[in-house]
């Protein structure tokens, strides 16, 4: 009970932060969107899946317990004990599609029913040696086969970290010579990278870029220029990220923007928050250079909502994944679409939330007309393990988060007994 009553305090918190206007613009009063619906928000989920993610977050409220279990997890299945069902039917099954692609196929069909696209992403980590990085490029490649093959999938993530070493991002960041074999590796990357967007183009299928820590991001950040540069004239195929917990990136959006138009090609951006934010201050304070964070969350709400202006001021050259979990900056995009008379359903303009996350946002932004698309992560269990310990830690340290899941998971489950 002390759990719940301690929720539905950070809820009410988090309700008192959208309410206030963090620009000039007028928030979206669309009468269609209601996220507080939880009816729509979970109509997709069984009674049974509802009280299973009522256990999840409430397990993973508990620090003490959340911060044993994450590591014990990961030590148990590198030494091969048997606890992959354990794993695969709890944080697992609520962060992830599936081991496979062919694993997530119903829940693809599931969120067409209620009007939601899927992007896919093959999220396995275990290093960056030749034999890995092309199992990680031939994974991709049959993700994006799978998403022309089926119109419920229409995007699929590229994590650039998975086809080629950190230590060649970080030489190409730093503008340091490449050795002629890590050269090689470099032009593999582009050759790997340009058959994704050829056969893209083929169905028209968005390919998002991921963004990965400040020291090898300019590295990236070249990388998904020159893509779109070649196949980005016609409609958008390559999208960028740009996390907006970092500093100077409303300058780095705009620049894009300006070159875009300059070159006569779409900028494909996709908007987040960001993560690595304890990383990035660590090395910072180890190497002893100014931290390249935002100083605290309202700055970077502030500056994520400022990004979402200069996207709208430039929609006729902007393709964009509003990325987001913060109802504010939802609604503040909802407004911008509203103001300028775009088409709700417009296919490059659509929001997108995490698989497990926000599903009173998803929901019920589709149930308004909107155009939203689910981030659905997959692959082998233990390989996933690192980006299942991210989300479980995110949704522990982002402030109200479990709280606010776990209020409107809970206000179904009374909803659905008064029903």
């Amino acid at each position: 009970m002390l759990f719940d009553e301690r929720a539905q305090a950070q809820v009410e918190a988090e309700k008192q932060m959208t309410k206030k206007a963090k620009n000039s613009k007028q928030k979206s009063k669309d009468p269609q969107v209601d996220f507080g619906n939880t009816e729509v928000a979970f109509a997709w989920m069984s009674s049974f899946e509802l009280k299973k993610s009522i256990f999840m977050f409430r397990t993973m409220g508990i620090n003490w317990l959340n911060n044993l279990l994450q590591p014990l997890a990961s030590k148990a299945l590198s030494f091969g004990l048997p606890i992959k069902p354990l794993v695969k039917n709890s944080v697992f099954e609520l962060f992830c599609g599936g081991e496979t692609l062919e694993e997530c196929k119903p829940l693809f069909d599931r969120f067409n029913t209620f009007g939601v696209q899927a992007m896919v992403d093959y999220s396995a980590e275990g290093g960056s040696s030749s034999k890995h990085t092309k199992e990680v490029y031939e994974q991709k490649l049959k993700a994006l086969n799978f998403a022309m093959s089926d119109p419920n999938v229409s995007a699929s993530v590229v994590k650039i970290t998975g086809l080629i070493s950190n230590e060649i991002l970080k030489k190409v960041s730093a503008k340091k010579a490449l050795s002629s074999e890590e050269q090689a590796d470099w032009d593999e990357l582009y050759e790997r990278l340009k058959n994704f967007g050829k056969l893209a183009t083929k169905k028209q299928i968005r390919l998002l870029i991921d963004a990965e820590e400040s020291w090898i991001q300019p590295a990236i950040d070249q990388i998904a220029w020159d893509l779109m540069l070649e196949f980005n004239q016609s409609y958008p195929c390559f999208y960028t990220t740009i996390q907006m917990y970092l500093k100077n990136k409303e300058e780095q959006l705009q620049d894009f923007v300006d070159r875009a138009k300059n070159n006569k090609v779409y900028l494909g951006v996709k908007l987040v928050r960001g993560a690595y934010m304890e990383k990035e201050r660590n090395r910072a304070e180890e190497l002893g250079y100014e931290s390249p964070v935002q100083p605290n969350k309202k700055a970077t709400d502030e500056a994520y909502d400022r990004a979402v202006d200069i996207i709208f001021d430039h929609v006729d050259h902007v393709a964009a994944c509003i990325g987001t979990h913060n109802q504010g900056s939802t609604e503040l995009a909802m407004a911008r679409i509203q103001q300028l008379n775009i088409k709700k359903s417009r296919r490059d303009i659509f929001f997108s939330q995490l698989l497990g996350m926000s599903d009173n946002l998803t929901y019920n932004l589709s149930s308004g007309g909107f155009s939203v698309a689910k981030l659905v992560p997959f692959g082998p269990v233990q390989r996933v393990i690192p980006y299942l310990i991210r989300r479980a830690k995110e949704n522990s340290s982002v402030q109200g988060q479990i709280g606010r899941e776990l209020n409107l998971l809970i206000q179904e489950k009374k909803r659905r007994k008064e029903a």
